[in-house]
């Protein structure tokens, strides 16, 4: 989800000097961006349902599925993330990403991530694949520490419950907005809330990325996985792989945060 062969950059000559053929845009088109965000609604409209019964004991019924759904709209959602990711994405480290991702395997990776989080919206599939991993884990295979070496690389694990933690505090300061707390928790209390969440979010975070991964890239061999952490170590690898970051951690912190305030009113709906 999160992302050398040696590769040339695809410039093509002009009067003014060299012109890359390919754009941030591109990139994105590449990962199925908008697939993914599709996947990402469905992520978000089950969790809207997880807030109905545990914050809103079950109420707001269609109001709530709607608003969730807007929250969560696809169309807005690629737009924002297109804009966040051209923004943080340098232009000199665009035709090397593509340049990887058009090969027969760069193409195979690609599909293998999207397919891998389409199949993970269903809870059963999830826990299956964390069974296959903790069986793997236990029987030491070798093939694990590929993807060790993957995760490291791009610095998954640390960098998601970083994530998970700017938006769990996203979604507070929404609540807070709202007037959920009727001005009863300082934003340092607020801080003090989610850093008492890291151990579970960081659990969380090793369960969900270490499953992930077996099931994306059980398929390669060990060669195709030396080439995509190789890619992943590459200045263009590491460029993309924080521009992702960059533009997921802004998009889910605004929905958290709208969240957070949705949360909020339909709360003090309730109070009224």
């Amino acid at each position: 989800m999160l992302r050398m062969i040696a590769v040339g950059a695809t410039c093509v000559a002009a009067m003014m000097g060299p012109v890359c053929a390919g754009s941030a845009s591109d990139v994105l088109d590449r990962v199925n961006l908008t697939r993914l965000v599709q996947v990402m609604q469905q992520e978000g409209l089950e969790y809207g349902a997880d807030l109905q019964s545990e914050l809103l004991q079950g109420r707001g019924g269609d109001e709530w599925t709607g608003i969730v759904g807007a929250i969560y709209d696809p169309v807005q959602t690629e737009a924002s993330f297109r804009a966040r990711f051209d923004d943080a994405m340098p232009a000199e480290h665009v035709d090397d990403v593509l340049a990887y991702f058009d090969t027969p395997l760069g193409a195979q990776i690609l599909a293998l991530e999207i397919s891998a989080r389409e199949a993970f919206v269903d809870e059963a599939v999830e826990e299956a694949s964390r069974a296959v991993w903790i069986g793997l884990e236990a029987d030491k295979d070798p093939w694990l520490e590929k993807i060790d070496a993957y995760v490291d690389s791009n610095n998954l694990i640390e960098s998601n419950v970083e994530g998970g933690l700017n938006a769990s505090l996203a979604f507070m300061t929404g609540m807070l907005d709202g007037g959920a707390f009727q001005g009863e928790m300082t934003t340092s209390e607020m801080i003090g809330e989610v850093w008492s969440q890291e151990p579970d979010i960081r659990n969380d975070v090793i369960d969900w990325v270490m499953a992930y991964s077996t099931m994306a890239y059980r398929p390669l061999s060990d060669d195709d996985m030396d080439s995509y952490i190789a890619f992943s170590q590459s200045e263009a690898g590491r460029a993309y792989n924080r521009a992702l970051f960059t533009a997921f951690d802004t998009v889910y912190n605004d929905i958290s945060h709208a969240l957070g305030q949705a949360t909020a009113m339909m709360l003090t709906q309730q109070e009224i």
